[in-house]
């Protein structure tokens, strides 16, 4: 006999032995925890049978039906319906249990692990179905991604196929260029500027004077001419000068053809013989200083020299009308001193060294006479005459220059 037929004896005897013990009263819970454990020892030593086993304990479960009602006693085998295909994990899960009135406790144990496969079944459908559209959103992930790419790419071949500004008919950079009535220029640093009124040099932008640039830091344009400041000053070309020694500036008038300074000299030369009037620096600032006549030969700043005695003196006085009248007409108005100033020369009364100073004023001229004596002219309060003299080369009086021819 086989190992199959003795296993299905012994299955059979075990439960027509329940059927008896149920019938006449005995302990079934006894028997079935037996029969539990003999039907799970039967699988433990031959897996192979746990097919058969479970078809015949659920033929048992079936044929007990009528006892088990009338009884009130539950014979449970372990059963599993597998609807699909028997596998050795789904196939040893039922157990023996015991019933309380009725055989469809039975039937409920089948259809719970039903729902338990279906279950199982349900989750393992439900798993698939999320990893699913996990990798659908994964590749909408990647789908957006390339197409923000697109739209990136898109935007920088919007960008560099940009037209360009127009100047005109003519393109240009902005960033580098400036744009004035349909002509390109290039910025000065990075700056435009205005054309008509300025320029570039060496990344810098300088006013123009006329169509040349000036530096306006150190110089200043009047009329279309560049001339360099007096110290920090700008000044009045067509009536003053710069004595770049000391950056005074003095007034200058052209009288007939002739330029002569309109204010007497004030400048410290630092060799030769010169003072203010009473050694007081006010005086020097009303009336200029006061020059022996060696250091007077020296000290007009360049473009001017001291003029001599007949040439220049006596083309200035002869212009005014002659030695008897143009000292009122050289002399400076009132309150400075008594004349009428009519040629802007303002002579001044300076005074000298034996001449109180507002009541005279002494001027040298380059003539010298002899070995000690050089020639000088006079005007005086209440005289309108212009007088030329002879005295001491170490006398001091005042200075007025005369351009250079």
């Amino acid at each position: 006999m086989s190992i199959f037929s003795t296993k299905a004896i012994t299955l059979f005897g075990a439960g027509v032995l329940a059927l008896f013990l149920a019938a006449c009263g005995g302990d079934s819970s006894t028997g079935g925890e037996d029969i539990e454990l003999s039907s799970s020892s039967m699988e433990a030593d031959d897996p192979s049978s746990s097919s058969v086993l479970n078809s015949s304990s659920s033929s048992l479960g079936d044929s007990s039906d009528p006892l088990s009602s009338s009884s009130k006693n539950t014979f449970s085998s372990s059963s599993i319906t597998d609807n699909s295909s028997s596998s050795n994990a789904e196939s040893s899960s039922s157990e023996t249990t015991e019933s309380s009135s009725s055989g469809d406790e039975i039937s409920s144990s089948s259809i719970t692990e039903e729902s338990s496969s279906s279950a199982i079944e349900s989750s393992s459908s439900t798993t698939t179905e999320s990893s699913s559209s996990a990798e659908k959103v994964s590749s909408s992930s990647v789908i957006s991604s390339s197409s923000s790419a697109k739209s990136s790419s898109s935007m920088e071949q919007s960008s560099s196929s940009k037209e360009p500004e127009l100047c005109g008919i003519v393109p240009y950079d902005p960033a580098t260029q400036f744009c004035v009535e349909n002509s390109v220029y290039d910025k000065c640093g990075g700056q435009e500027y205005n054309l008509a009124a300025e320029g570039c040099s060496d990344g810098i932008i300088l006013p123009k004077c006329g169509n040349t640039l000036y530096d306006p830091a150190a110089q200043f344009c009047a009329g279309n001419s560049i001339y360099d400041k007096c110290g920090d000053k700008t000044y009045s070309p067509a009536t003053q000068f710069c004595d770049t020694r000391d950056d005074k500036l003095y007034r200058w008038v052209k009288i007939g053809s002739q330029t002569w300074m309109a204010e007497n000299l004030n400048y410290a030369p630092k060799t030769g013989n010169s003072w203010c009037y009473g050694d007081d620096a006010s005086r020097c600032d009303t009336y200029g200083r006061l020059y022996d006549w060696a250091t007077a030969t020296e000290v007009c700043p360049a473009g001017w020299h001291l003029p001599s005695y007949d040439e220049e003196w006596g083309m200035l006085i002869n212009f005014a009308g002659g030695s008897s009248t143009a000292g009122a007409k050289l002399k400076a108005k009132s309150p400075s001193w008594d004349g009428t100033d009519d040629y802007g020369f303002n002579a001044l009364p300076g005074g000298s060294f034996e001449t109180a100073v507002g009541r005279e004023g002494a001027w040298w001229t380059a003539s010298s006479y002899g070995g000690i004596y050089a020639v000088c002219y006079r005007m005086s309060s209440g005289s309108g005459n212009v007088e030329g003299f002879q005295t001491d080369k170490s006398f001091g009086f005042s200075v007025r220059c005369v351009k250079d021819n």
